[in-house]
């Protein structure tokens, strides 16, 4: 039994607390998630400001329950204009499938011709590996989408910047 398990026996619980309070004592801020550790914190250490801070409690969506997506996705996301390449990246699809069963997950609002996309996914027989989400996307909803990606593909032809990029970073999908 090691020194840790040894201080949790019933036996050695009074060391535990003097060290739980000498340690408390000392910090210069408490920041707790729930009640109960807030009122045992403020009894142990009065002197010490304490904040409650309930959560962050992250719920990252189901792509399958959200989405109707099984296995990994793509994701092309945000407003779809001529300059960001949407063609490219439908067209290496066939390509991509021959490596991977994947899903391209295209979610935005389309800007131009939707009909010469639906056109170039059923020319291509991938339409069971594509869908299409063509609407704006708020903010408030973009986790869902962002979450449910395994990569997000920016094929723009042209840029001199995208908020995708940090979006992307910030839901840690590469």
């Amino acid at each position: 039994m090691g020194f840790i398990e040894t201080l949790h026996g019933k036996n050695f619980r009074w060391i535990h607390e003097i060290l739980a309070r000498l340690v408390l004592r000392r910090m210069d801020y408490l920041v707790v998630q729930s009640g109960g550790v807030l009122e045992t914190a403020r009894r142990e250490a009065p002197r010490v400001p304490t904040a409650l801070v309930r959560g962050p409690y992250f719920s990252f969506p189901s792509r399958e329950k959200e989405l109707g997506i099984k296995g990994p996705v793509i994701l092309f996301f945000g407003f779809l204009r001529p300059y960001k390449g949407l063609t490219y990246l439908i067209e290496a699809m066939p390509e991509i499938l021959k490596e991977k069963e994947v899903t391209l997950l295209i979610a935005g609002e389309f800007w131009e011709n939707k009909k010469g996309f639906e056109e170039q996914i059923e020319k291509l027989g991938i339409r069971s590996h594509v869908k299409i989400v063509d609407q704006f996307i708020p903010t408030r909803d973009r986790g869902i989408y962002f979450s449910a990606a395994d990569a997000v593909v920016i094929p723009y032809t042209l840029i001199t910047q995208s908020a995708i990029i940090p979006d992307s970073f910030s839901y840690g999908v590469p």
